[in-house]
């Protein structure tokens, strides 16, 4: 089955949980309107589902997270860091 581009959104939150299909890999994150961070994923389509967990930092804030780097999103006057969460 060909991947195709889903787009996932969230909201600003320390670690928002996001239901997604098993193997999606991460593209890019971004944000369409305020205070809603986009994240996009090559998917299966036909894969099952699972909840995957990230952490949604802002400059300045404690980092205490070990997962890895996936990209920063500018949000007005924010700018958050995401990572994916091991």
């Amino acid at each position: 089955m060909p991947l195709v581009v889903w787009k996932f959104e969230f909201e600003v939150i320390d670690e928002p949980e996001i239901e997604m299909p098993v193997g999606a890999k991460v593209l890019s994150v971004g944000t369409q309107r305020p205070r809603m961070i986009c994240l996009w994923a090559a998917c299966d389509p036909k894969a099952a589902k699972e909840r995957r967990n990230f952490h949604v930092r802002g400059t300045g804030h404690p980092l205490n997270c070990e997962g890895p780097f996936i990209g920063s999103v500018l949000d007005g006057p924010f700018v958050w860091h995401i990572f994916g969460k091991n």
